[in-house]
């Protein structure tokens, strides 16, 4: 009685530590989470796409991880963008896109106007470059 409670001790300690051990071996290489999240700061958070998860055979999604901040991001080729919501998009963000040389003197200067009245501070991003990020 006494050698299989010492045989279920045994095997147990040596299952648990066979366990740990894999699981630090695994997860040794692999970043501070901490360190993942400051990546992605809402000054760079450009650069977050969101990540799939497939099985091992690759063709079976099995999760997908979406930033609650940006919401669901993945990269679309132009050619798969209609033309209707381009069109769109330019005209909400630039009108004189297609006018102007890739900066507007009229906007910058109420730009300036607004940030220095102390109103709604007021970027300088333009759609031009927001779509030559595009692929």
């Amino acid at each position: 009685m006494i050698a299989i409670v010492i045989s279920c001790g045994l095997f147990s300690t040596l299952t648990v530590g066979g366990a740990v051990a894999a699981y630090l071996s695994l997860t040794a290489d692999l970043p501070d989470p901490s360190q993942i999240e400051a990546q992605f700061t809402n000054q760079n958070q450009d650069f977050f796409e969101t990540t799939k998860i497939y099985d091992r055979t690759g063709k079976n999604l099995l999760y997908e991880v979406i930033d609650e901040r940006t919401g669901d991001r993945q990269w679309v080729a132009l050619d798969q963008i209609s033309d209707y919501c381009r069109q769109a998009t330019i005209a909400s963000e630039d009108r004189s896109f297609y006018e102007n040389p890739g900066f507007d003197l009229r906007g910058m200067a109420r730009a300036l106007m607004s940030n220095l009245q102390g109103g709604q501070v007021q970027g300088a991003r333009r759609s031009r470059s927001r779509s030559s990020r595009i692929r």
